[in-house]
């Protein structure tokens, strides 16, 4: 299964530390969202990361092949279990124009904004530079971080 981690799996030792047999297969981006920070439905004061919808708006992130009993896992510490994530299907594309389906997560239902910690918003810039994204976008991540909190 492949995976798109467009948040805090940005950042490969988060990544390993969670599902350590994952394998990075390089940045790849989707077209039609932009990161935002949600609150779970039922339980206003904490929450994750989250797509928006941005028709035309590209995002980056880290493509994974994933062990399925590790992503099962990330599932449960995503709160699938409680409907505050759901895997969604995307189709990402690299620098080189191939494109590949793959799963990422999504809020269905979020409750409202969120404000992260520094705690938690700390691998999605990390990764961001570790990866070497553009500098234009870990601009906007910076940017987008700073208005949540």
């Amino acid at each position: 299964m492949l995976y798109l981690g467009y948040c805090t799996m940005l950042e490969l030792a988060e990544m390993h530390r969670l599902c350590p047999g994952s394998k990075p297969l390089g940045v790849y981006q989707m077209e039609g969202y932009r990161l935002r920070f949600s609150a779970f439905h039922d339980a206003l004061d904490q929450g994750s990361c989250d797509l928006e919808v941005a028709p035309g708006h590209r995002m980056w992130g880290l493509l994974y092949d994933m062990v399925d009993a590790e992503y099962d896992a990330l599932d449960l510490m995503a709160g699938v279990d409680k409907g505050y994530l759901s895997r969604i299907n995307i189709t990402v594309t690299n620098d080189t124009g191939e494109s590949r389906a793959a799963t990422t997560y999504r809020s269905p239902n979020p409750g409202g904004p969120f404000s992260p910690t520094a705690a938690y918003t700390r691998p999605i810039l990390a990764g961001a530079r570790e990866l070497g994204l553009a500098a234009d976008y870990i601009g906007e991540l910076e940017g987008i971080v700073a208005a949540a909190r």
